[in-house]
């Protein structure tokens, strides 16, 4: 029944207001609208986007701090592995230096002991030498007396002192002479 009371109340007049456009009400309602949609920019949407624009900003400084600091790291870890480079070479030359003065000390500690060994036979040898003279010497004394005392029993007489140093003489010069050569 609201359907043909609404149906016939249309057709006498009373409803216009309900199908019809009221320019006041549309003039307020887009009134309203722009209000509402300057006081949520002024209050909401600026804000919100300079909310968005600073951490924007600190992102892109975090990014240029976290790009300079990558790069300083980078940086200082070749000037690192520089001087690591650096340093090895230097421990390299020392190790090569004390290796060199190593084997130099080395060599003339071998060259003192084989001059000492050289010096030591040396001395030897002239001891060698003094002692089998000095046998010698002491051995043609003896012969010279054995044949001296030989001799003046066979003669019979005696020696004058130049006659037996001259017989002495003799006698070293002929025994000398076998061992000599």
């Amino acid at each position: 029944m609201t359907q043909a009371v609404g149906f016939l109340l249309l057709e006498a007049g009373e409803y216009e207001d309900f199908i019809s456009i009221n320019t006041w009400t549309m003039l307020f309602t887009l009134v309203n609208l722009l209000l509402l949609t300057g006081v949520l920019t002024f209050f909401l949407y600026r804000p919100v986007k300079k909310i968005l624009n600073r951490r924007q900003e600190e992102i892109s400084s975090t990014y240029k701090e976290a790009e300079e600091s990558r790069r300083r790291a980078e940086q200082t870890e070749a000037e690192y592995a520089e001087k690591l480079g650096s340093v090895k070479e230097e421990a390299a030359a020392i190790l090569a230096d004390a290796n060199r003065r190593a084997r130099i000390q080395a060599d003339e500690t071998v060259q003192q002991a084989r001059d000492e060994a050289a010096h030591l036979m040396a001395r030897a040898d002239e001891q060698i030498a003094y002692e089998k003279k000095k046998a010698k010497n002491e051995l043609k004394n003896e012969i010279a007396g054995l044949a001296l005392s030989a001799a003046e029993q066979v003669v019979g007489k005696g020696l004058t002192d130049t006659d037996h140093e001259q017989l002495i003489d003799e006698f070293i010069a002929k025994v000398g002479e076998p061992n000599d050569r």
